[in-house]
């Protein structure tokens, strides 16, 4: 029992110290002693964001993932060398006498080739073959043959030009463009979660403010009550309205002030900060000195020239083209221009046979066209036809973004321009309920006005003070929104830092 009084006197001591016992931070792991809050500002959490928010790094990392996959498409044109060497041993009875009962076949080669981008494909090969054979009727024994020969592929009519790999690879370079574009709108929009979070984090601090001047004014007129009903001013029921109205003030704060724990480790969350300390908001919920919004047209300008997922759509709309084009001509029949020249030279010594390749005119040229054709020609039918209907689709989609865009930004610049009429009125209304409230407060002190009275009062003040900052909290989180929906918030935060 001692110790548990030494506890709850342990804890009372706390709680006196650090009034705003659950305003303070703790560790992940099991309750520590209270800490201080570090106040944070606005700038500081975007640029936190930036380089801390996981959602980013991730998508950083997935932008050098992508963008390996270009030089990856590109790889159709690397250059390939090519070996070879083989020995044959066959000393197997034969069937005929020509044929010789032991032979000896040694080969080795090497081959260069490369697709051009034009469409052409080029191979260098050059070769040596070493034979022996106990058969008598064999001109030149052993023997050794080299060669050199090169040899050209060109299509002429489908792939004219390299049309399919060319198109083939900037379709890659499109998607790795519009998977960029993605990662980008994904930065964009965690970083907006962290500016909209930093905003809810400044009205709840604001709402504990006024929940705990609230509380003040309840502990006030509790005690007030005492004293009056002792002195035969008040009824009792007055002293009972008023303690309920004290232990409602009391409930509400700490209620909002687990609030605003949550939100501050949402906060943390989004920034990546790992440290014991409560967040609260350097900045205050204030209106704004030069509330003048950009005009409508102007916002449209900037969206459709920044939007990422309107960029994105065009590029789509691109690769559409690219592609019909790419299908209608793989409908035109295959005819390949096929051309080779080599030369070679046969001696019983390899340095010999190589050196004839060059000194002595033993050419052999060949020249021809290769023609295929499907007659039915299905699947290119078939495919240009998903090509066009895929364009006719990409169009839609802008256009639909388009209007997405437009009603977007226009609800975005409403919402700025009413949530902040609104916020005017209510500071104007707060005025005024706060001098209602005042007024009432000298009457009740005289025992001119009851307790229900006062208490209807402070809460219609408390209710016009959490709207006003309510309707600016939606305005500057609105201001964010519409950063958003012209694609500028990311921009404007990376040209900054």
């Amino acid at each position: 029992m001692k110790k548990i009084a030494i506890r709850i006197v342990a804890v009372s001591i706390i709680c006196l110290i650090y009034p705003g016992g659950v305003l303070t931070g703790f560790a992940d792991e099991g309750e520590s002693p209270p800490v201080p809050p570090r106040r944070i500002s606005l700038e500081e959490v975007l640029h936190r964001a930036l380089e801390k928010n996981f959602d980013i790094r991730l998508a950083r990392i997935e932008q050098r993932i992508n963008l390996l996959n270009i030089p990856a498409s590109r790889s159709v044109y690397d250059t390939l060398l090519s070996a070879d060497v083989n020995y044959g041993y066959d000393n197997f009875k034969k069937s005929s006498q020509y044929s010789g009962d032991l032979n000896k076949i040694g080969n080795y080669g090497l081959g260069v080739s490369k697709l051009l981008p034009w469409g052409t494909s080029l191979s260098l090969e050059f070769g040596n073959q070493y034979s022996f054979s106990d058969s008598p009727f064999t001109t030149i024994n052993p023997s050794s043959e080299s060669y050199l020969k090169a040899t050209l592929s060109q299509p002429l009519l489908k792939n004219w030009g390299g049309m399919q790999t060319r198109g083939e690879i900037e379709l890659v370079g499109i998607e790795m463009d519009n998977l960029n574009l993605a990662a980008w709108q994904l930065m964009e929009t965690s970083l907006a979660d962290a500016g909209r979070t930093y905003w809810d984090l400044i009205e709840i601090n604001s709402e504990v403010r006024l929940e705990e001047e609230m509380e003040e004014r309840a502990r006030y007129l509790f005690e007030l009550t005492e004293r009056q009903l002792k002195m035969g001013m008040v009824e009792k029921v007055d002293l009972l309205a008023a303690s309920a109205n004290l232990k409602i003030r009391e409930s509400q704060v700490i209620y909002d002030r687990e609030r605003l724990v949550t939100v501050s480790r949402k906060l943390k969350l989004l920034i990546d900060d790992r440290s014991p300390d409560l967040l609260l908001p350097e900045n205050n919920l204030g209106l704004p000195g030069d509330a003048e919004l950009e005009t409508f047209p102007d916002c449209m300008t900037v969206a459709l020239e920044n939007r990422w997922d309107y960029l994105r759509a065009r590029q789509e709309l691109e690769a559409g083209k690219i592609n019909l084009d790419l299908k209608e001509n793989t409908r035109w029949p295959e005819i390949d221009l096929v051309a080779s020249y080599g030369r070679n030279g046969l001696s019983d010594e390899w340095n010999s046979a190589a050196d004839e390749i060059f000194s002595e005119e033993n050419p052999q040229y060949y020249a021809g066209l290769q023609f295929s054709y499907f007659l039915e020609n299905n699947l290119a039918g078939s495919e240009t036809i998903q090509a066009e209907l895929k364009e006719a689709g990409a169009i839609i989609r802008v256009k639909k973004i388009e209007r997405e865009i437009y009603t977007q930004v226009d609800h975005q610049l409403r919402t700025s321009r009413v949530s902040l009429e609104l916020a005017l009125r209510e500071d104007e209304i707060k005025e005024l309920q706060q001098a209602k409230l005042t007024e009432e407060e000298k009457r009740f002190k005289y025992g001119r006005s009851n307790s229900k009275t006062v208490i209807d009062y402070q809460n219609d003040l408390l209710v016009s003070q959490l709207t006003a900052i309510r309707a600016l909290t939606v305005y500057y989180k609105s201001l964010i929104d519409l950063q958003v929906a012209q694609g500028v918030l990311l921009r404007r935060q990376l040209g900054a830092d």
